[in-house]
């Protein structure tokens, strides 16, 4: 089945990842604290290990709702079971999604659990897909396994370019090879509805240099 709509509650400042849909590239997004004692976000490509190591999803609390990263970030979701957070609050906030994710430790530096929030339709549909697929590989678990996250799946991702009337984009591609336990650093979230848990502002992100990514270890 599919997702019912997009959602999220508000954000902790957790670390990221981020996707170019432009030109097909993950990266990690570290916020570094430079010798002028000013924090500045620094991406590392990580497509490699993410193809090869693969990643954890947890799929079954995907959060959908309406994000808007133009000018100052706002980000209302929602957990997606729960639909979406209301109506659009401006023309400028799109329909994402948002959910957590567990990197391999060697290319985690230090922060294995990350969020990714996206808005662009070839990921949400990356994700729909993903979330389809897990249904079907679930219906052998429990409640607690299945519904609850204490089993999450072993995705790999990769990329594929499709074409718009306004040029070439990547999408993501996921893909399910195994189940493994939750770890148990990683807390699962509690469903709150949008409209009790307070609206998530930030400033506009500074500019990003690129760095060089991490080599590729297990988890």
């Amino acid at each position: 089945m599919a997702l019912s709509g997009l959602s999220t509650t508000s954000t902790e400042f957790m670390p990221t990842i981020r996707f170019n849909a432009r030109e097909g590239v993950f990266s990690r997004a570290d916020r570094v604290l430079g010798a002028d004692g000013n924090f500045t976000t620094v991406l590392a490509p990580i497509n490699e290990p993410l193809a090869q190591e693969g990643i954890l999803i947890d799929v079954a609390n995907i959060e959908i709702g309406w994000i808007r990263f133009e000018g100052a970030v706002d980000i209302t979701t929602q957990h997606h079971s729960l639909g979406l957070p209301g109506p659009q609050p401006t023309s400028l906030h799109k329909e994402g999604i948002r959910l957590e994710l567990w990197l391999p430790k060697a290319v985690a530096e230090g922060a294995q659990l990350r969020e990714w929030t996206h808005t662009a339709a070839g990921v949400k549909n990356a994700v729909n897909e993903l979330h389809t697929t897990w249904e079907g590989g679930t219906e052998g678990l429990g409640d607690e396994e299945r519904i609850g996250g204490a089993v999450v799946p072993h995705v790999t991702v990769g990329t594929d370019t499709f074409k718009t009337k306004n040029g070439t984009f990547h999408k993501p591609t996921l893909s399910i090879i195994g189940w493994v336990p939750r770890p148990v650093e990683w807390p699962v979230p509690a469903i709150v509805p949008a409209a009790t848990a307070p609206t998530t502002t930030f400033a506009a992100a500074p500019p990003v240099p690129e760095t060089v990514g991490d080599a590729d270890l297990p988890f």
